[in-house]
């Protein structure tokens, strides 16, 4: 968890940098998946 100030937007763009890449690497969740398969047959 990171704190950021208003004044530090460098900062928040790296902090975002890191979150979004992290969930990324995390990739789609596989029940997700399951269930777009599943209401495409519907």
């Amino acid at each position: 968890m990171s704190w950021v100030s208003a004044s530090e937007g460098g900062k928040f763009a790296e902090v975002i940098k890191e979150v979004t890449g992290g969930v990324k690497a995390l990739g789609p969740m596989e029940s997700l998946k399951r269930e777009q398969a599943w209401l495409q047959n519907v």
